[in-house]
């Protein structure tokens, strides 16, 4: 290798040039340094790097004598075991260039001088690829033709040349290296943002110091109803009631980086409050510490929980009063025995005998209690057979008009047709003789008493939003008064045994516990809607008897041609519950729908919409502004604009209690897709406000 100074410096400037430049695919970098060597030393070249592992010499590049090399080096040329060429494992042990005549041939290779002579190769100069203090290749030189040894200057070129070299291949695996990562981290992205793009579910990215939102998905705008730059301005605790924010701080602060799962109560924007099951998880996003957030909306769930615990609560209580009454009325038994026979022992006149008979009548009314509770308890022993709701009113109606006095006005509204139930006609007795007077003790100074039965048929979305319901044909009977009312604390207990919010002395607290069991012995649910000082109606639904030719089941949903439309609903409705069901039979029907919590959100939405509202579908009893309110403040802003007033009360009722004028359209609940969808859809077709009521 004949290489003037000036010529070593070129080929050092190129290998450097080659590591500048060096391409991340380390075996085409390998091929170019090998050709530039063959290029520029005229000598044949082969260059190799170690495996991973270090046992293995595989074949980097190599000049266009492959044949040659591979004949005289063997298996080096595909894959050889390091150890197997002793020279090779020298140089690789002591990390420093070997000068090697062929004449004697290669230690390990049998045969090698006499290729090596027919070949004309004399010398070989091996040299280690050393990168970061390890041998990580080699290169070598086989000069043809010319017997002298390399001289130590080429050794050191050689040497040189091989730090130099090594360090472009060490720079093209890093580059290698990094670009599979980079690729790598975009996939992984990619995967990242389609998942939380395309989540069904709300997700959000907020930052764990200053609880600001960094990232929201589609899922999550649509349901909580802001904007991406709306929630991007917003912190997480703008999410939440002002009583819960300390609490998520500390919890915020004290999470752990394994995923959490936590409920919480959150708010929409248009105010609708929801239980939000929250998993979070500790990443780190652009740099920040943050936490990503999947939710789950539980709102349906928790409220059934909810009911499933008042069902429990209901049960054990109706288990210790059956219990109660069993051990009581064995006790009454002996009391009653007693008190009935000892006077036939005593003499005439005893003033004992007037005693036992003050024992036995307190006995007597001890006895009918017990009879109430084992009603409440369903353990009353009751005869069912096939009754008409209709029948049964008509039988009581001189009795009740007795019984609630001449200040109250009883109307009985008893729909055609009505369907059978069955039912204990005795218990049926006693259970509206209880509704009645629990009504007329809500009247001190008199008011209306309304009476209605009606044929409904419960569905899917109602039977889901309350806990045990089962779908399908039902008979309703309704229970109105305009009396006192009661708020949502009281209505949560009035069917507890011996709750009452009468005085002392003046009820046992067993009318609605009692009405309570002979509805659930009935197979039948009862709801109670109620405000306070807006009166209480009471709707009991019992399961249709299926006569001869009649099938049980749930109803076939109504036909949906002709009840569909594109115009816009303002939907006014304090229940949540009741609320998202109206609004996803509304979204169905292909309405597009303005919801609000009361009348004062109701009048903000309005004043803001810039298109027209077509109707206002609005519940009649609301904290804060009622319906009729909120119906003529928004006439004088939206003349056009129809109404349609929903009530849990009965349309009588509400009528009567001078809530509604006659000319409203009304809608009783529990409202069903069918009944909804017919009645707006009538309102949007006529024009004009009409008198409608169903």
């Amino acid at each position: 290798m004949e290489v003037s100074p000036d010529r070593r410096q070129a080929i050092l400037a190129e290998v450097s040039r080659l590591f500048s430049e060096a391409q991340p695919d380390v075996g085409a970098l390998c091929d170019t340094i090998a050709r530039k060597l063959v290029e520029l030393t005229g000598e044949a070249c082969f260059l190799a790097r170690f495996s991973e592992d270090g046992r293995f010499l595989e074949p980097a590049a190599h000049s266009d004598d492959s044949e040659l090399l591979a004949t005289l080096l063997g298996r080096v040329g595909s894959a050889a075991r390091a150890g197997e060429l002793a020279f090779l494992a020298r140089v690789v042990r002591e990390r420093r260039a070997l000068r090697l005549p062929l004449a004697e041939g290669i230690e390990g290779r049998p045969g090698s001088a006499e290729i090596a002579r027919r070949h004309g190769l004399t010398q070989l100069l091996c040299a280690p690829l050393v990168s970061r203090g390890e041998a990580v290749g080699a290169v070598m030189l086989l000069r043809r033709h010319d017997p002298s040894p390399h001289s130590a200057e080429e050794e050191a070129f050689l040497i040189d040349l091989a730090e130099r070299a090594a360090l472009a291949v060490d720079n093209a695996r890093l580059l290698a290296a990094e670009r599979e990562a980079r690729r790598r981290a975009e996939q992984s992205e990619a995967r990242y943002r389609q998942l939380f793009e395309q989540g069904p579910l709300p997700m959000y990215v907020y930052d764990a110091e200053t609880l600001c939102f960094l990232a929201v998905n589609a899922a999550m705008m649509s349901h909580y109803g802001w904007s991406q730059g709306e929630l991007l301005r917003m912190r997480i605790t703008e999410l939440h009631p002002p009583e819960e924010v300390a609490n998520l701080r500390r919890f915020v602060a004290d999470v752990e980086a394994a995923p959490r799962r936590s409920l919480w109560r959150q708010r929409k924007k248009d105010g609708k409050a929801i239980w939000a099951e929250a998993m979070s998880q500790r990443f780190s996003f652009e740099g920040r510490a943050a936490r990503l957030v999947v939710v789950n909306d539980v709102t349906e769930k928790h409220a059934l929980e909810a009911q499933f615990r008042q069902a429990q609560k209901m049960e054990a209580v109706g288990r210790l009063a059956g219990g109660v009454a069993h051990d009581f009325n064995n006790l009454l038994s002996v009391i009653l025995t007693y008190s009935q026979t000892l006077p036939r022992q005593l003499p005439e006149g005893s003033p004992a005998i007037e005693d036992l008979r003050e024992i036995q009548r307190a006995g007597e009314r001890a006895a009918a209690l017990t009879k109430q509770l084992l009603a409440f308890s369903r353990q009353q022993v009751a005869e069912p057979r096939i009754v008409c709701l209709n029948d049964v009113l008509t039988g009581l109606e001189k009795m009740l008009r007795r019984l609630i006095g001449e200040d109250v006005e009883l109307a009985m509204r008893l729909g055609t047709g009505l369907g059978s139930i069955r039912a204990d006609p005795g218990q049926l007795d006693q259970l509206v003789m209880n509704l009645v007077v629990n009504s007329r003790d809500a009247m001190p100074t008199g008011g209306r008493l309304i009476l209605e039965t009606a044929d409904v048929d419960l569905d899917e979305l109602h039977a889901r939003a309350h806990l045990g319901v089962q779908p399908g044909p039902h008979v309703m009977l309704a229970v109105s008064d305009s009396g006192v009312g009661m708020d949502r604390d009281t209505q949560a207990r009035i069917f507890e045994p011996f709750f009452t919010t009468k005085g002392p002395g003046k009820g046992t607290g067993l009318g609605l516990s009692t009405v309570f069991g002979i509805v659930q012995q009935s197979s039948g649910s009862i709801w109670v809607y109620s405000e306070p000082g807006q009166g209480t109606t009471f709707k009991i639904y019992f399961p249709r008897a299926v006569g001869p030719g009649e099938a049980a089941g749930v109803a076939a949903p109504a036909p949906a041609e002709g009840l569909r439309g594109t115009e816009t609903v303002l939907l006014v409705e304090d229940d949540d519950q009741v609320r998202a069901v109206a609004r996803a039979i509304l979204v169905q029907g292909g309405y597009r729908v303005l919801e609000a919590k009361d009348g004062v959100e109701a009048l903000q939405l309005c004043a803001g919409a810039e298109e027209p509202i077509d109707l206002l579908v609005t519940d009649v009893v609301m904290p804060q502004m009622s319906g009729p309110e909120l119906a003529q403040r928004l006439s004088s802003i939206r003349p056009a604009m129809q109404l349609l007033f929903v009530s849990g009360y009965t349309g009588e009722a509400v009528a009567n209690h001078g809530i509604l004028g006659a000319a409203v359209a009304f809608l009783q609940k529990p409202l069903t897709p069918e009944r909804l969808l017919r009645k707006v859809h009538e309102l949007l077709s006529v024009g004009p406000r009409q008198s409608s009521r169903s």
